[in-house]
């Protein structure tokens, strides 16, 4: 019967070829197509036959109701748990016809899935795809493999450079062990006792320190940094002495321990917050300023006589606004300068507690005043009003203006250069000026992707500045002779702190260290030469009931010893040793 149908449609007599040209010709004739599965989806659309080509006899397509096995293999009545081979054939020629079209087309689908169970639609791996991802990752496993031992062997053959260096045999694996369980317990407590301690003799001065153990992920990557960079100059021993050097400053600067803490007011309380804290020139007071509208004068001595007991200040100037900003002179002592939230700048005198002069230029708030280090007289000031001012002690009036893109956060001269400037604003970016030509910067530092709060010379040719997207950036000679005013690049970027919102704090000493404030009311230190910070301090004060959380809010670091100033927001002030 199947032959008479395919005869009418045709318009002539069946011409039946042999089962060898059916099972090649049919699937591509037919246009059939398999599924993911290996299920007919589809049927392609009627084709003009060639002469003596036996693809004018299917050349239409069949009834729909032929190929009715959806969903891998489905019955409409039989459900889901009957396969292809199970469905009943009916006794005639076209069930035969069904079966060997069906076959020809799943002999040319594309491979089954390799994933058994794979959902109708969904995407499907073969095995020659798995095939492929396991030689390549087979290929990156050898990769890292090689890249591994290339490292064991630099670290063994400085190893033996350390070893030799010492002058000593060092304890072999195995070996120090031993060397702990035979050595009495007496000496087993002092051997322990000295590895405890960073820096500290014995055999291991540094394994057993805590920061160390903490930083060994860093302490891997810059290890083979300092090498890499060796190795390109043609100097590996040098890498090896770089190396040397960022451990030691690493162990040297591991801890920020406190000495002393001060209360300015009642905890909790939002009119107690101190905006910013700073030690003289000879370290013999600091001083706190903040919301409260009051300066506080402490002796540092009698501070550090004394730490355990209650401290008061030895002085309060009360003041006609809410301030932000102080700066001491460095030549004269006792001279002190404070910026309010009104756009005023007054100047006084410590020791008598004299005002001595009142500036008032700004149309908004002032966020930052700097005294000059190398002529005592000037100082200039940065306002939220987009306005650089800079004075003289001796004038009411500001001597000049520079306009700068966006409002001024922060502001300091160069310690070494009386006729260079830094300013921070809040278009993302730090700017160098020359005083002698303020029409256009000298350089504009880029890499900030937020605003500028603080800017802080680390020496007399390196520049670190801090924004609120959680980062610190170091400048190498912004504005020098080399420099490219157009876009300015950082050598370094340091992260770890918290600052999304506003002034955390940020303080810098000549020979490299600094240290940041945080939104999680904690301090971070870092060394210039290393990526990540050195130790961390949480302050007290933390969180009240009702009120926002405690963060700090300045940092402040001794010229000639190793104390550090830190407030937050709940009006704590404390003193903290780096050691």
């Amino acid at each position: 019967m199947w032959q008479h149908v395919l005869r009418r449609r045709a318009g002539g007599r069946p011409r039946v070829p042999s089962q060898g040209t059916a099972s090649s010709s049919l699937p591509s004739a037919v246009g059939l197509e398999a599924s993911g599965n290996g299920v007919v989806s589809s049927v392609s659309p009627p084709q003009e036959p060639a002469a003596g080509s036996t693809q004018g006899l299917l050349a239409e397509p069949l009834p729909s109701t032929v190929f009715k096995y959806c969903d891998a293999g489905q019955h409409p009545t039989l459900g889901a748990a009957a396969s292809l081979s199970s469905i009943p054939r009916r006794p005639s020629d076209a069930s035969q016809a069904m079966v060997d079209v069906g076959s020809a087309a799943a002999r040319a689908a594309p491979p089954l899935p390799f994933a058994a169970g794979a959902r109708r639609g969904a995407p499907t791996a073969t095995k020659g795809d798995v095939l492929e991802v396991l030689c390549a990752l087979r290929r990156t496993q050898r990769a890292a493999a090689g890249r591994l031992r290339r490292r064991l062997e630099t670290v063994a053959r400085d190893l033996e450079a350390a070893k030799e260096e010492a002058g000593r045999r060092w304890p072999q694996a195995g070996e120090e062990d031993a060397m702990q369980t035979a050595a009495p317990p007496a000496k087993r407590r002092a051997v322990q006792a000295s590895d405890a301690r960073p820096g500290a003799g014995g055999d291991r001065v540094v394994p057993g320190s805590e920061i160390v153990d903490q930083a060994m992920e860093q302490l891997q990557d810059l290890y083979f940094q300092d090498v890499a960079k060796a190795d390109i100059a043609g100097s590996h021993s040098e890498g090896l002495s770089k190396f040397a050097q960022d451990l030691a400053e690493l162990t040297r600067c591991s801890n920020l321990e406190p000495v002393a803490t001060l209360n300015s007011g009642h905890l909790g309380g939002t009119a107690e917050v101190i905006c910013a804290a700073a030690f003289d020139a000879y370290e013999e007071h600091f001083a706190s300023v903040g919301v409260s509208r009051v300066i506080r004068v402490y002796d540092f001595h009698a501070l550090l006589a004394n730490p355990s007991a209650l401290q008061y200040p030895i002085l309060q100037l009360h003041t006609r606004s809410r301030l932000s900003s102080l700066s001491w002179n460095s030549y004269l002592p006792g001279r002190l300068l404070t910026a309010d939230f009104d756009g005023g700048v007054q100047l006084w005198d410590v020791g008598t507690g004299a005002d001595l002069n009142f500036f008032e230029e700004h149309s908004r708030r002032v966020w930052s005043v700097n005294f000059s280090r190398t002529d005592p007289s000037r100082f200039a000031t940065a306002g939220d009003d987009a306005c650089v001012r800079l004075w003289s002690t001796g004038d009411e009036t500001s001597v000049a203006t520079i306009n700068v893109p966006a409002p001024a956060c922060c502001i300091e001269h160069r310690p070494d250069d009386n006729t260079q400037i830094a300013v921070g604003c809040a278009d993302e970016r730090a700017y160098i000026y020359d005083l002698r030509a303020t029409q256009a910067p000298l350089a504009v530092l880029r890499g900030a992707s937020r605003a500028v709060s603080y800017v802080r010379w680390s020496g007399p040719d390196r520049l670190l500045a801090a924004s609120t997207d959680s980062a610190v950036r170091l400048w190498q000679d912004p504005g020098g002779a080399g420099a490219d005013a157009a876009a300015q690049r950082p050598a370094a970027v340091y992260r770890g702190h918290a600052n999304q919102r506003g002034f955390v704090g940020l303080d810098a000493r000549p020979d490299g260290r600094f240290v940041v404030g945080s939104e999680t009311n904690a301090v971070y230190a870092f060394s210039r030469g290393l990526p990540f910070h050195t130790a961390c301090h949480s302050l007290e004060g933390g969180d009240a009931p009702g009120q926002r959380t405690a963060f700090t809010t300045s940092v402040a670091l001794a010229r000639r010893s190793r104390h550090c100033l830190v407030a937050n927001s709940r009006g704590v002030l404390q003193v903290l040793l780096q050691s």
